[in-house]
């Protein structure tokens, strides 16, 4: 097998063509990024798939060089953000056809994956913010209910591509078994940074942030006050990224919302 031209780049990773035929892909760490994050990925996909969530399938590890790959099945569509883009209009339905698509994975459980609560546990107590966010939150996560719940980890509208058989979800790296609502929340939280932009697209962002929620709510027949609570452990989580302006962002939201359960 070959190593074909780049068709993609994540923070992470570079994507290639892998062989001749065009049906497959490969995933290769990105300088300052080692063989053991594919390694941990390949055994995320090959739990997430076993499933039966629609993903690219995966289909094992190569070595290329000094870097090692994991060659998935190559899916061809537009993603579901390019979808609403090439027309506005159907922000609304995009919005629901997210809610739809998060609550028909968050039918499947599984063991097999981390456990979301000790990644939250873990990822909490890493946050530079104060020791009384840090309490409070950790209080808040102790009494939400624990699950064994697919949960992508990273569900927004550049993970789902649109195909001629349906919709699929990629980029499992961050999946984990546990509650569906803080799979929820974390979604909640990544719209939460893109729609604090002005203009139209922060607009949009905010429009298809509610949309998807009531949508989700109301075929989970879920409770909203329950998402409220898991927003903060969530938002606390999220911190440890660093993303640029999201202390200034979270942290009086994260604060506002521990004042509404004292």
């Amino acid at each position: 097998m070959t190593l074909g031209a780049q068709i993609a780049q994540g923070r992470t990773a570079d994507i290639h063509l892998w062989g001749d035929d065009g049906t497959q892909v490969i995933k290769l760490p990105r300088p300052g990024f080692n063989n053991s994050q594919i390694e941990y990925e390949a055994q995320i996909a090959e739990a997430v798939h076993a499933v039966g969530v629609p993903m690219p399938a995966p289909l094992g590890l190569v070595q290329v060089g000094e870097r090692k790959g994991l060659i998935y099945e190559r899916i061809k569509g537009m993603s579901l953000g390019q979808w609403i883009a090439a027309r506005p209009y159907r922000l609304f339905n995009g919005a629901r056809r997210l809610a739809s698509l998060h609550y028909q994975i968050h039918q499947q459980r599984t063991t097999a994956l981390p456990s979301q609560r000790e990644r939250l546990l873990r990822t909490i107590d890493q946050v530079d913010v104060s020791a009384e966010i840090k309490r409070e939150t950790l209080e808040v996560l102790a009494m939400l209910p624990d699950d064994q719940i697919v949960c992508h980890g990273d569900f927004h509208l550049e993970n789902v591509l649109l195909t001629e058989t349906g919709a699929v979800t990629i980029d499992w790296i961050d999946a984990v078994h546990g509650n569906p609502l803080g799979d929820v929340a974390r979604s909640v939280i990544i719209f939460t940074l893109v729609g604090s932009e002005s203009g139209f697209r922060g607009w949009a962002v905010r429009q298809i942030q509610r949309t998807y929620v009531n949508h989700y709510l109301k075929l989970s027949g879920r409770h909203r006050a329950e998402l409220q609570q898991w927003l903060i452990p969530c938002a606390v989580s999220r911190l440890t990224e660093n993303l640029e302006g999201s202390y200034e962002i979270l942290v009086p939201l994260i604060e506002q919302w521990l004042k509404n359960t004292r």
